[in-house]
């Protein structure tokens, strides 16, 4: 979990909580759906991707504010 001086998220599309507003333990346990639950992750080029089941949509992906994938960085390291 990364946060910002202001107890803001880095990506703020993915703000599960603020530090300085909310409790730690509850954002921890109870939010993070999204990082939980990866099927959101499994469409467009990786719909299919046959390591797909290794890195369900990680951090080697880059996503835009919609979560469209604008970049593989496996694919990219691969090709």
């Amino acid at each position: 979990m990364q946060i910002r001086n202001n107890g803001t998220s880095i990506r703020s599309n993915f703000t599960q909580g603020n530090i300085y507003r909310d409790d730690i333990w509850e954002v921890w346990q109870q939010r993070f759906q999204k990082m939980r639950d990866r099927s959101w992750t499994r469409k467009g080029e990786c719909a299919h991707c046959k390591v797909y089941r290794y890195c369900e949509g990680s951090g080697l992906h880059l996503y835009d504010d919609n979560e469209q994938l604008l970049c593989c960085h496996y694919r990219r390291l691969m090709d």
